[in-house]
């Protein structure tokens, strides 16, 4: 099995011969060329030939391009990842501990469990996005054609995210019409919305005003999750759905998250044969995201069943 680390080698090394069998095809045909200044065949087949390998420099030198900047995603990711593991642990392991003391009085006790509580589901939320990027190789991983009421994973993982990060009620407001049913995969869809919901809140600043909506359009329901948050900036809309990608402000880097949770959420959409799309005015100004997901009909309901 070839690692990573040997693919680097491998196109580091091609890169050197390309370039050293450019060189000896560039000094040979000078020197054709100056012995034989009446071949004008070999003019045109060293230009061709230079030609060639030129186009196998320019596809090398992208290909090294895009692996170190998988590299360095990858690297990012790492470094995020050690940081969401170790905080919830060393938060659990101080809670603990914590807990063991006797004169502890049980209001006390029972708001460090709280945070054991809101620790141990931002674990789990992490386990989770990490094991469904791993299942997306996985090309029957997140499809079914299931009937799906959009109200039941909406409320689902509204309180998820609520108990996550200890959101008053009033924070995430909730609109799903009561004729919104599609068809897909019912853990993906609900793996979808808690993602889309724990990021809008998790980039947006206190006092946090989140809204999911639903609506059936035509063929489609729309799923809306909008929020009043730090927002996005225009040239980071497109990249943002990237593995690993995270935006580069300072507000986004001082929140905890691994750049995985929208590249979940959009594949998922897609291998149930719906389309996201995100919307930011800017940095500051929120950020829309929409799920277009398609619709059930009275014939997937009865297939359903």
């Amino acid at each position: 099995m070839v690692t990573r680390r040997h693919r680097h080698w491998i196109d580091y090394t091609a890169t050197g011969l390309a370039v050293a069998v450019t060189i000896a095809l560039l000094v040979g045909w000078i020197l054709l060329v100056v012995y034989y200044t009446d071949a004008t065949w070999l003019l045109v087949l060293g230009i061709i030939g230079l030609a060639g390998v030129g186009v196998v420099l320019g596809a090398l030198a992208l290909r090294l391009s895009l692996t170190a900047r998988e590299v360095r995603r990858q690297g990012v990711f790492l470094d995020a990842m050690t940081h969401e593991l170790k905080s919830p642990l060393a938060s659990l392991k101080a809670c603990a501990e914590t807990l063991e003391r006797p004169e502890l009085r049980p209001a006390q006790q029972q708001e460090l469990v709280q945070m054991m509580g809101r620790d141990i589901e931002r674990l789990s939320g992490l386990i989770d996005d990490v094991l469904a990027a791993g299942r997306l190789a996985d090309e029957g991983f997140g499809r079914s054609e299931g009937d799906i009421e959009l109200a039941g994973p909406v409320r689902r993982s509204v309180e998820r995210v609520r108990r996550r990060h200890a959101a008053p009620a009033e924070a995430i407001i909730v609109d799903v019409d009561a004729d919104c049913r599609v068809v897909g995969d019912p853990q993906a869809l609900e793996t979808v919305v808690v993602n889309l919901i724990d990021n809008a809140v998790k980039y947006s600043d206190p006092p946090v005003r989140v809204r999911v909506a639903g609506t059936a359009v035509g063929e489609d329901v729309l799923l809306t999750v909008s929020d009043h948050g730090i927002g996005i900036d225009r040239s980071e809309q497109r990249r943002i759905l990237q593995r690993f990608t995270r935006g580069d402000a300072d507000a986004v880097r001082a929140r905890h998250g691994t750049g995985l949770g929208l590249t979940v959420a959009a594949a998922l959409v897609r291998r149930n044969r719906g389309r996201l799309s995100i919307d930011s005015p800017g940095v500051g100004h929120g950020t829309t995201v929409t799920v277009r997901w398609p619709r059930a009909t009275g014939h997937d309901r009865s297939a359903a069943l």
